[in-house]
Parts: C-alpha cells; structure tokens; sequence
C-alpha cells in the first residue's frame, strides 16, 4: 500500500509539475506572439513607407521628364506670343505715323 501511494504523489506531483510547466510554456508563447505580431507591424508600417518613396520618387522622375519635354514648348510659345505682339505693336504704330 505505501509503495501505492508514493507513486500516486509521485504521479500526482509530476502531473502538477506538467501542468505548471504548460502554463509558463503557453504564457511564453503567448508573449512570443505578442513580440512577432509587434515586430510584423513595424515591417508593415516601414514596407508602407518604402512603397510611398518609391512612388514619390517615381513621380518626381515623372514631373522632371515632362517639365524638360514641357519647357522648350512654352519658351517657344513665349518668343511666338512676343513677336506676334511686337508685330502688331510695330504695324499699328507704322500705320499711325
């Protein structure tokens, strides 16, 4: 009987350690998960940055291009309107002496 019971405590205490040890284990976990789930939002928060940069930069290459493509045409457009209003300013005054 005494060898019985020994083994029951003895199981007992070992299923109580078990129990014990699978808390601390689900607890850790628990916080490991915390940790990761922490870590991915920073990972989406500085992916997200990273693709408004590069769309940022992409765009600024974008508005470059059309500015130099742009340019020449307004500065042509700019000498057209001038010499069109020297001409008419010159033909009026021509007209009137």
């Amino acid at each position: 009987m005494l060898i019985l019971s020994t083994y029951m405590s003895v199981s007992f205490l070992s299923e109580k350690a078990l129990v014990e040890r699978a808390h601390e284990l689900r607890s850790e976990l628990e916080n490991a998960a915390a940790d990761v789930s922490g870590l991915f939002s920073k990972i989406g928060k500085s992916l997200c940055f990273l693709i408004v940069c590069s769309f940022l930069c992409r765009e600024h290459v974008t508005i470059i291009r059309l500015s130099v493509t742009v340019s020449p045409f307004v500065v042509f457009q700019n000498v057209k309107i001038k010499l069109k209003m020297e001409t008419e300013f010159l033909s009026r005054n021509f007209v009137l002496s």
